[in-house]
């Protein structure tokens, strides 16, 4: 900011002087503010302590950032590998559940099918909406629906097959 810019004392400062100030730049092309670098020089005016001997805090180097995003890998298949193994119990809970319905009470199975078969379709939807705010395409509706027909219609065909 030149000294010309600047604004004379007892005037009011402006929104986009304030923002200059803390190091933001304009909003530019996609409505995004975007920080402006500035020297490491911390600002004497607006110091309130006046220590001008600080250093500036060192900038991360390429290792510490390749160190994060292997964090954050690992971090993402144990996510995927309980999500994995919740499935896995769920859906022998789920094959269990109708092995015994389908030949106690096929009437109340085959009830309970439907209602299965679209709770684990709005589950599926809940979920991928909670992480990235898209809903399921096509093929995972179709991929939900198979495995669920599967864990809810193939204990109808060992029961049958037994008797």
């Amino acid at each position: 900011m030149t000294p010309a810019d600047q604004p004379t004392p007892g005037s009011p400062r402006t929104l986009a002087d304030i923002l200059r100030e803390a190091g933001i730049e304009p909003v530019g092309v996609g409505g995004r503010r975007h920080r402006i670098e500035t020297s490491a020089e911390p600002d004497p005016d607006l110091d309130p302590a006046g220590d001008t001997d600080a250093e500036p805090e060192p900038e991360p180097d390429a290792g510490d950032r390749r160190e994060v995003s292997w964090h954050r890998g690992v971090l993402s298949w144990l996510v995927f590998a309980v999500e994995l193994v919740v499935a896995a119990v769920l859906g022998v809970l789920i094959w269990y559940t109708f092995s015994l319905l389908w030949e106690l009470y096929p009437y109340a199975a085959a009830a309970a099918a439907q209602l299965v078969l679209a709770g684990v379709v709005t589950t599926g939807q809940m979920l991928r909406r909670w992480r990235s705010q898209e809903p399921l395409g096509t093929a995972a509706i179709t991929a939900l629906l198979l495995v669920a027909a599967i864990l809810v219609v193939l204990p109808a065909a060992v029961v049958l097959a037994r008797s």
